[in-house]
């Protein structure tokens, strides 16, 4: 049975899970899905709340309320990965409020071999790829990584949804129950005021 469903999509998995009697085939569906989707999960939690521990926890959670709610999966309303980042965002929203203290985002951190760099490696990879450019890449890594950490939540969510995660826009706006158009803002003013604090690394040329 597992072959079988392996060879399925995410949507057709939850199709099968709203039909089938068999609890081991939701479970199986569900695992499917986890293993698909647990890597890029974990580093959208982690660069969201700052903690790998803490995303880890949550990505299980996620898929643990995937596994409970399999049965209600509509797919004209979402795809299966923009409903699991739902859930997802849902749960980090309430990570940060519980913690009472703003959160210190680890978006320098790397999250292993598997998950590949984070988003603020990955930028300084690309501005500075050459070895004489390890001291200006360090810097642009804490300082994309700050400016990141200050910006208002609706504009961090999104800008990790479609930059860290590549989420179209259609996706992320699925994702956070929001209008096209308010991801299109949410996201150009999350770059411009990115912009306006790299500025002095842009006009050095770093970017």
């Amino acid at each position: 049975m597992e072959r079988e469903l392996d060879g399925l999509g995410d949507e057709e998995l939850l199709a099968r899970c709203r039909t089938t009697r068999s609890a081991e085939e939701i479970r199986l569906a569900i695992s499917i899905i986890a293993r698909r989707h647990h890597a890029p999960l974990i580093r959208y939690l982690e660069s969201y709340v700052g903690e790998h521990q803490t995303a880890q926890d949550l990505a299980q959670e996620a898929f643990v309320r995937l596994y409970r709610h399999a049965r209600r999966y509509q797919a004209e309303k979402a795809q299966v990965r923009t409903w699991l980042y739902r859930i997802a965002t849902n749960l980090a929203l309430n990570a940060i409020r519980d913690r009472r203290r703003k959160p210190a985002l680890s978006l320098d951190r790397p999250l292993g071999e598997a998950e590949g760099a984070s988003l603020g490696a990955r930028l300084a990879d690309r501005a500075a790829p050459e070895p004489s450019g390890a001291a200006l890449r360090g810097e642009l890594v804490e300082r994309v990584r700050a400016a990141v950490a200050e910006l208002a939540e609706p504009y961090r969510s999104a800008l990790l949804l479609c930059d860290l995660e590549g989420l179209s826009y259609q996706e992320a706006a699925a994702a956070l129950e929001v209008p096209i158009g308010t991801i299109r803002s949410r996201l150009f003013r999350a770059r411009m005021q990115l912009q306006q604090r790299l500025a002095p690394l842009l006009e050095r040329g770093a970017l």
